[in-house]
């Protein structure tokens, strides 16, 4: 039985996509290629870029897919010698020597847990990597002119009427600080 994909998964992805998706799954045999599970499918690109090819494709099982790794040489060394969700899953119950239903679940849910933030994580580290590697100046943008031309003619105005500063940044209606930066760089 494979998962059902609600709405709004599907039109996440492009009808390519779903495609080789349906492909892909038949030719997998609707079974997961790592565990040989046939409950909560899913396709995964082998790797981690998202070409719609049938080759790089693969059907794995949600907790396969949670611990699959992203890089294709990774995944296939993982494919052949790399542990499963499950072979994880009870190391960690073993090592803990959990026996009541409720520790195990707890541990199940909580390993689900770390494993997507680190997984996550480290696809942001990549991709920061290989942004900053090309060149991409990475953090906020900055803003260019802090004030406008209308709230410069206006802080000016309120200057020469002897306005303080506090006061001004009130009636122009910008902070405080911000003001005092542009004055910054005015000196």
């Amino acid at each position: 039985m494979t998962k059902k994909i609600s709405r709004a998964e599907r039109a996440a992805h492009t009808p390519e996509f779903n495609k080789q998706r349906d492909t892909v799954l038949k030719r997998d045999q609707r079974k997961c290629v790592k565990c040989g599970s046939t409950s909560c499918l899913e396709v995964h690109h082998i790797n981690g870029y998202k070409e719609n090819n049938p080759e790089k494709l693969q059907t794995l099982c949600y907790f396969c897919h949670i611990v699959a790794p992203q890089t294709q040489k990774e995944y296939h060394e993982w494919l052949l010698n790399g542990k499963t969700f499950a072979d994880l899953l009870v190391e960690e119950i073993e090592k803990q020597q959990l026996t009541n239903l409720k520790s195990i679940v707890e541990i199940t849910l909580k390993s689900v847990g770390k494993i997507k933030r680190n997984r996550l994580s480290s696809r942001t580290k990549d991709a920061l990597a290989a942004k900053k590697a090309a060149g991409v100046t990475l953090g906020r943008p900055k803003t260019g002119a802090l004030l406008t031309k209308k709230q410069i003619t206006e802080i000016r105005r309120l200057e020469a009427l002897k306005v303080t500063r506090a006061n001004i940044a009130k009636i122009v209606g910008v902070s405080r600080s911000k003001l005092y930066r542009w004055y910054q760089e005015q000196d």
